[in-house]
């Protein structure tokens, strides 16, 4: 065999080995780019069902740390914090300043929250959380709860009468950053339409 034959054999057998080292090293090098684009789509897809979860079941927005909710009554508002401790606590905000009005400890049972308040001659009370059209409420059970009861019926035909506004005397969630801010600072003096 000439040598410039053995050149040119041992050429291409170089020129083969290092086109398949170069094939193996680019579908070794995709593969790591799919995978990473894998995992790069995957964690898209749990936020977007935790962002999907929390808009439509807000009742799971803050299980893991301290709840709230609002009672607004037109010439002042009640809110209420849940601790994941089983403590809570109603604070009453009107034009004229903000105060504490109970405390005491809460359980859950279910959708069923009893409250049972530190003052030994107030009876413990029980609400039911309902969610509906996006929003969680606190339906009282029992007189001497932290608000007037009104039927659940009644609440979730105002939110559908005016889906823009909540009905007034009704507990609903709200975010943490709304509670640590209107409990901060006096309820805003308005008053009442002229009602005919």
């Amino acid at each position: 065999m000439s040598r410039l034959a053995r050149l040119t054999k041992e050429f291409l057998r170089k020129t083969e080995n290092h086109a398949a080292t170069e094939a193996t090293r680019l579908r070794k090098s995709n593969r790591g780019r799919l995978r990473l684009i894998g995992t790069a789509l995957g964690i898209v897809v749990v936020i977007l069902v935790a962002l999907w979860l929390a808009y439509h079941h807000p009742e799971q927005k803050l299980e893991e740390g301290t709840r709230y909710f609002k009672e607004d009554h037109l010439t002042g508002a009640d809110y209420l914090s849940l601790a994941p401790d089983g403590t809570y606590t109603v604070t009453g905000r009107e034009h004229m300043g903000i105060w504490a009005i109970e405390s005491g400890r809460w359980r859950r049972a279910d959708k069923h929250i009893t409250f049972t308040p530190d003052k030994p001659d107030k009876s413990p009370y029980r609400g039911t959380e309902i969610v509906y059209r996006g929003h969680a409420f606190l339906s009282w059970e029992d007189e001497g709860s932290a608000s007037i009861i009104v039927p659940i019926g009644d609440t979730k035909q105002s939110l559908e009468e005016k889906p823009e506004s909540l009905p007034p005397y009704v507990f609903f969630q709200i975010d943490a950053k709304i509670y640590q801010q209107e409990v901060k600072q006096t309820y805003p003096f308005r008053t009442l339409p002229k009602m005919d």
